[in-house]
């Protein structure tokens, strides 16, 4: 590795055990892991997956509840944006929580604040408590957990951050996220991951997009407390939001499940659309991505998609911000060449300037 250069791997992988096992030899994890006690994974568990056939409540009640009201509990918000490739999948945690035991680390907890659907619920449905029961690992609904505050130096939309303590008591924090073309930020990769994910329903609220559940404050939920400023077709305020959460709390190793890719259909010719059957366009990828560096990690996660990552304003003003690098000089992509497994995705049509 060329000294004051991100490495940031990309592998092809049959399996997520395989490819694991393969991300945390060319990053030598394992070394990193080393002084290492409390290890928190940060999941995307963001809606359910249609699958599950649970029933839907209603996705914009007229008078929002206050956050001390869990008569929610156990209902689902929305569905996944696509059958597959929406949320972290758990043979993808079992994979991580095996090997990180086999490095000698006992003390695994999961972590997920869902905005979509009651966490509770997602972990129960899709099986990460008795994922949790089989390793010991601790399951967290980061929402409701007790709450700390972090100062957010220099921010742009927060002064400060409300987070369980979990996150800030881990020694390492792995963030596990999905490679997606999606929302108002136009794409969902680790940055947004954590940023969204991470801070407390008890301050900020749940829904964090539909205002379902209201935190305390006048100017929640977090994705809502800002103009309808656009860039590009992306919300300038949440991609301000994202970078202040970032620059707070930093996480050390983050990991995209890219076995699956989505994005947007309405820039495909008809043929192509059909295709879809009115779903999300769905790439079968088989790729995994990880790296130390979170902003080098989304940007080379963008380009493998067909995007500008210089245009996508939550990573441009994450580097800024110093959370890592933008550069792509001081990026060393290390397993498969982006321009050997890069994608034709679409984003929004608001949004075509950011293909590449």
């Amino acid at each position: 590795m060329v000294a004051g250069t991100s490495r940031v791997a990309v592998l092809k992988s049959k399996d997520y055990t395989h490819g694991t096992r393969a991300l945390f030899s060319i990053l030598d994890v394992q070394s990193r892991l080393r002084a290492v006690k409390q290890v928190v994974v940060k999941v995307n568990l963001v809606r359910m997956p249609p699958y599950l056939d649970l029933p839907l409540s209603d996705p914009n009640p007229k008078t929002p509840v206050p956050y001390k009201w869990h008569g929610n509990k156990g209902q689902v918000y929305t569905t996944t944006v696509a059958e597959d490739g929406d949320i972290t999948r758990r043979a993808h945690v079992e994979a991580l929580i095996t090997r990180l035991m086999d490095l000698g680390i006992d003390d695994i907890t999961l972590c997920e604040g869902a905005c979509g659907w009651d966490t509770d619920l997602a972990y129960k449905s899709l099986g990460f408590y008795e994922l949790g029961k089989k390793y010991g690992v601790k399951v967290v609904d980061t929402n409701w957990a007790e709450p700390t505050v972090i100062p957010i130096r220099e921010g742009k939309m927060l002064k400060d951050l409300w987070l369980a303590k979990e996150y800030v008591d881990a020694d390492f924090r792995i963030n596990l996220t999905t490679l997606k073309i999606h929302g108002a930020t136009c794409v969902s990769l680790c940055l947004k991951n954590w940023a969204i994910g991470v801070p407390s329903a008890i301050r900020y609220g749940i829904n964090r997009t539909g205002n379902r559940i209201r935190g305390q404050g006048d100017s929640f939920p977090i994705h809502q407390h800002y103009d309808r400023e656009e860039r590009y077709g992306q919300g300038v305020g949440i991609a301000q939001t994202i970078a202040d959460v970032n620059s707070a709390l930093p996480y050390e190793l983050g990991i995209i499940d890219g076995m699956t890719a989505i994005h947007y259909g309405s820039l495909m010719n008809a043929k192509e659309r059909r295709k879809t059957r009115g779903r999300l366009p769905v790439f079968k990828t088989k790729l995994l991505l990880a790296s130390y560096d979170r902003v080098a990690v989304d940007a080379v996660a963008s380009r493998v998609m067909g995007l500008n990552p210089a245009k996508i304003l939550h990573i441009y003003l994450a580097a800024e911000k110093g959370c890592g690098t933008l550069d792509q000089p001081k990026i060393e992509v290390v397993g498969e060449k982006v321009e050997d497994v890069q994608l034709k995705g679409y984003p929004m049509l608001k949004q075509r300037e950011v293909m590449l």
